[in-house]
């Protein structure tokens, strides 16, 4: 079956193009980037996707938690996922299919972790989302 991007991925084909961070660098530290970015109604989720076995680099992880607790400390909600995937370069990555390691959350006031999540990252994004409506929480 032919893959079909409309309205999800603009440009398909700059999708696998390298970026070159080297003359990025600031204080000891280049940038790096973000997998998965969403939001909805003041609830903000972003997933990192690693292949099976490799670990989050520490600067990362340390970037999506000062994410999520800015986020948070601003009154918004935020799901942070970290995914694993066992796909070959030349293999497209489902996304939505990916299994969550571990999440970074916030809710009811604090901001949570978890580990040994072992479900699709399209089943735990969705619970997050279900459970607010309008920036607000459902009971």
């Amino acid at each position: 079956m032919p893959l079909n991007f409309d309205n999800v991925i603009k440009f398909p084909k700059r999708m696998g193009q390298l970026k070159d961070f080297s003359s990025m660098k600031f204080g000891g530290h280049h940038p790096c980037d973000i997998d998965v970015a969403y939001e909805k109604d003041g609830v903000f989720v972003f997933g990192e996707l690693k292949l099976a076995g490799v670990d989050l680099p520490i600067g990362q992880a340390l970037l999506l938690r000062h994410l999520c607790q800015a986020i948070h400390n601003s009154g918004n909600a935020c799901l942070i996922f970290v995914a694993e995937h066992d796909t070959k370069p030349e293999e497209i990555i489902d996304v939505g299919e990916c299994i969550v390691t571990e999440i970074m959350y916030s809710w009811d006031g604090k901001i949570k972790e978890r580990s040994n999540i072992n479900k699709p990252a399209n089943y735990v994004v969705g619970r997050y989302l279900e459970r607010w409506k309008d920036g607000q929480v459902k009971k």
